[in-house]
């Protein structure tokens, strides 16, 4: 069904952010014949976390046939793990088809959004001007506002210092003494390519992550054109789905597949390591699953070998250019690397969403972030969330959950049409949804 078109400032839906959460949503809009829309995205460009993600080594974690939308498969990968240049190449690609590219918005932020009781409608400020809209969709991802850890001294380090995902493409490191502060995904990426071109590098690690070996395939081209076949598309993406799950049955307490992970991860460590005291401090204190698995085939190697000193304690503070653990051991650095994660406990845009009872998102979340189904929040009329509150995958693809996020908005807005009214989140829905959620986990 198309909906009539809205006049000048008007849309009636409003998608915020381009990453794959909005790119997903618009392409379904179009799908079912929807095109009054627009998507807003404060850079110049598509992308979200791959887009300002460019580490060196930066790369998915999922394998890459589960690593595209439904909607716009693609084969065209070249290796089994993508590295995410590849993957920022896709998006762009999806964002610049003709029947999208008139919807985007580039250099568009979103500064407020209020929701207006007279007309039923949101009312965005935005960076480019006003907009109104019925329906607001905010994709703006999890992954953006990069944390930064409280380190006394850090702020006087006379070297440079970055954070992993706000790496500058001037920054090299030849020749210079590299300390990387964190132990997770990103330093575990960062790590081979930091150690083979650094004069030397120290890990600063807080606690020791569960590591799967993953060997670096890289894809044929008939690998390529398997994929390039639906039913090949379609089988490959069925047998790594089934795969990828059984990774949270290993997250399960007491299961055969937890003892699985543990000894796959363990016996990863006990080839690659041979200094027993070494293994130990990278054997990890917790459980498989407590945290995300991380994935890398060099690591402990380059670890074993000496190309990477492990520094088993957190970076507890920096004085002049020495960095000391909190072990008390000191390293002289040109260049520290944050490795530390994301700001993932308030969506950045809370702030700036103010919903039927003049209460910000933020306020709303003071007591934790919920919504209903993962994407309604009481208070907050005509507003869906993607890729939000409780939408982690920790062992699986994340476009799963946000195709089937997508999906329940089209549901919604297919009931807002019938009823010709607002559909809002009951607070009886968040209460039972939030049990619901506490007696799963």
């Amino acid at each position: 069904m198309t909906r009539p078109q809205t006049g000048p400032g008007e849309t009636d839906v409003a998608i915020v952010g381009a990453g794959f959460a909005g790119l997903a949503m618009a392409l379904e809009l179009q799908a079912r014949d929807r095109h009054d829309f627009v998507v807003l995205e404060r850079a110049d460009q598509p992308g979200g976390t791959w887009r300002d993600n460019v580490y060196p080594g930066v790369a998915c974690d999922v394998p890459a046939p589960l690593y595209s939308l439904a909607r716009r498969p693609h084969s065209q990968w070249s290796r089994e793990y993508a590295p995410g240049a590849e993957i920022q190449d896709y998006l762009r690609g999806v964002a610049a088809e003709p029947a999208l590219a008139s919807h985007m918005r580039y250099g568009t932020g979103l500064t407020a959004a209020r929701w207006s009781a007279d007309d039923q409608r949101w009312h965005l400020d935005t960076t480019t001007g006003p907009l109104r809209c019925r329906v607001l969709v905010m994709c703006a991802g999890r992954l953006t506002e990069p944390r930064l850890p409280a380190i006394a001294g850090l702020d006087s380090f006379p070297g440079v210092v970055v954070h992993s995902a706000r790496w500058r493409k001037d920054i090299t490191v030849t020749g210079l003494r590299v300390g990387l502060v964190g132990s997770g995904a990103s330093a575990l990426q960062l790590a081979p390519a930091l150690a083979r071109d650094s004069a030397s590098l120290v890990v600063f690690q807080r606690s020791a992550p569960w590591v799967l070996d993953r060997p670096e395939r890289e894809y044929s081209d008939v690998d390529r054109t398997r994929l390039a076949d639906p039913a090949g598309h379609a089988l490959a993406r069925s047998t790594l789905y089934d795969h990828q799950e059984s990774l949270f049955d290993g997250r399960i307490s007491a299961s055969d597949s937890l003892q699985t992970l543990r000894d796959s991860a363990s016996a990863h460590l006990s080839r690659s390591v041979r200094d027993p005291r070494l293994r130990a401090q990278l054997t990890p204190a917790d459980a498989p699953g407590c945290r995300r698995l991380v994935f890398s085939h060099s690591y402990y190697g380059l670890l074993d070998s000496g190309a990477i000193r492990l520094e088993p304690s957190a970076l507890g503070e920096v004085a002049g250019s020495t960095a000391f653990g909190e072990s008390g051991t000191g390293y002289e650095l040109d260049l520290l690397v944050l490795a530390t994660g994301f700001e993932t406990r308030e969506q950045p845009y809370a702030r700036i969403v103010t919903g039927r009872r003049g209460t910000t998102l933020a306020e709303r979340w003071s007591t934790g972030l919920h919504a209903v189904g993962s994407v309604a929040i009481p208070e907050f009329p005509n507003m869906f969330v993607i890729n939000g509150p409780q939408a982690t995958l920790a062992h699986n693809s994340s476009l799963l959950t946000i195709e089937a996020q997508v999906d329940v908005v089209m549901q919604a807005l297919t009931d807002m049409d019938h009823r010709h009214g607002v559909l809002e989140a009951t607070e009886l829905a968040a209460r039972r949804d939030r049990d619901a959620l506490l007696e799963r986990t």
